[in-house]
C-alpha cells in the first residue's frame, strides 16, 4: 500500500487557515454575545432603544440635580437663620448679663449697709459691755 503526499503550498494553507479562523472567530463572537450581522429595522430600534435608557438617565441625573439644588438653597436659607439667631442671642446674651449686673449691684448696695448695720450694733454691744461705770461696779457690789 502507498501513500500519496500531496503536496502542500501557499494556496492550500491559506485556505484551510481562513477556515479555521472563521471558525474560531464565530465561536468566540456567540459565546461573548456579539451579535451576528443585524438588519437595518433591528438596528434602528437597538438604537431607539439606547437613546430611549440614555434619555431616562438623562431626566434622572437632572431630577437629582434639582433635588440637590433644593437641598443647597434650604442649607443656605438655615445658615442665614443660624446667623441671623447667632446675632439675636448675642444680644438677648449681653441684655441678661446686664439685667444681672444690675442685680448684683442692688444685692451689694443691700449687704453693704447690712454689714454696716451689723457692724454698728455689734461695736455699740461691745461698747455698752465694756464700759464699767461706777454704776455698774456698785450694782454688782449689791448683788454679789
Amino acid at each position: 500500500m502507498r501513500i500519496k503526499i500531496y503536496p502542500i503550498n501557499g494556496f492550500t494553507v491559506g485556505i484551510v487557515g481562513s477556515l479555521i479562523a472563521s471558525v474560531l472567530f464565530d465561536g468566540l463572537k456567540s459565546r461573548l454575545g456579539v451579535p451576528k450581522q443585524v438588519e437595518l429595522p433591528q438596528k434602528i430600534e437597538l438604537l431607539t432603544k439606547s437613546l430611549s435608557s440614555a434619555a431616562r438617565d438623562i431626566k434622572q441625573i437632572e431630577d437629582e440635580i434639582a433635588a440637590r439644588q433644593k437641598l443647597v438653597e434650604r442649607l443656605k436659607a438655615d445658615a442665614e437663620t443660624a446667623q441671623a439667631l447667632s446675632a439675636l442671642n448675642q444680644k438677648q446674651t449681653e441684655a441678661i448679663a446686664q439685667s444681672l449686673r444690675g442685680q448684683l449691684e442692688q444685692k451689694e448696695r443691700e449687704t453693704f449697709w447690712w454689714s454696716i448695720g451689723q457692724n454698728v450694733f455689734f461695736a455699740a454691744l461691745g461698747a455698752v459691755s465694756c464700759c464699767d461705770t461706777d454704776e455698774t461696779k456698785e450694782a454688782r457690789s449689791r448683788t454679789g
